[in-house]
């Protein structure tokens, strides 16, 4: 009897303590995503109401602790240019502080892979842009499609619904494809076209299929917007694209040229 009793108390407290150790873990990203926003904004202030550059140009610099220079793709992403407004404390950027520890025993290789995967990805082509989409930062995109993301704050219409930060995920910069919590950036459901699976979240998907935003609390994400404020959302409340991008009208919106074509 007292083994089955056992038995029954521990199928009822397993469950319960798994769901609290969730609840913790996102309590703490989301408190994560407050500092965050905090970083980026005092990071604007400083450039004059400027941005933070989502994802390069090719010559952007940033510095270490010690003044150090780091260039390259370390500097392109965003945790080394918003890590001196933290202390340059890398642990507000990751909840799992035993990634991050792996990461410091690898000394020669630590300013980079520190660069992959935070926690939160960044809206890199919407919010301070992303030179790999190919339409930022070069004449001809602007002379095509117009300013189509935000590059200084009063380029956001509406503070309260523009994504700033998501919950993400991304390979293992030490390891290959093995999926992380985190990566450095996250992408929209729609660019110039679909770019997002059709469905529902599959954990065995590669992370690019829904744009490196993991859905990782009972399907839902943690999103931190620009006005600051922190929530949880579903995947299916991040395919409206009124959420991404600030030139957005429609759930379906596309970038489009200027002439609408």
């Amino acid at each position: 009897m007292v083994v089955a009793i056992v038995g029954v108390l521990v199928s009822i407290l397993v469950p319960a303590l798994a769901k609290a150790r969730a609840l913790a873990r996102q309590s703490r990203e989301s408190s994560g995503g407050q500092q965050l926003m905090l970083a980026y904004q005092a990071y604007s202030t400083d450039f004059k109401e400027r941005l933070m550059t989502g994802y390069g140009p090719r010559s952007i610099i940033a510095r270490d602790q010690a003044g150090g220079l780091i260039q390259g793709t370390p500097a392109w992403r965003y945790p080394w240019r918003i890590v001196p407004y933290m202390d340059y404390s890398f642990a507000g950027l990751y909840d799992d502080q035993r990634l991050l520890e792996s990461y410091r025993q690898r000394t020669g290789e630590y300013q980079y892979i520190v660069s992959v995967t935070p926690s939160l990805g960044l809206n890199t082509d919407f919010v301070g842009g992303d030179v790999d989409n190919g339409l930022a930062f070069n004449q001809a995109g602007v002379a095509a499609y117009g300013a189509f993301y935000a590059r200084r704050i009063a380029d956001v219409p509406d503070p309260s619904k523009l994504l700033v930060f998501c919950s993400a995920r991304g390979a293992d910069p030490l390891i290959g494809p093995a999926p992380v919590n985190g990566f450095h950036r996250v992408q929209s459901p729609r660019f110039l076209v679909s770019r997002w699976n059709e469905g529902a979240f599959d954990p065995s998907s590669e992370p690019s299929a829904f744009g490196h935003v993991h859905p990782r609390y009972v399907g839902s994400a943690v999103v931190a917007h620009f006005d600051g404020h922190v929530q949880q959302l579903t995947l299916d409340e991040l395919r409206d694209m009124r959420r991404w991008a600030p030139k957005a009208s429609t759930p379906d919106w596309v970038v489009r040229t200027m002439s609408g074509k």
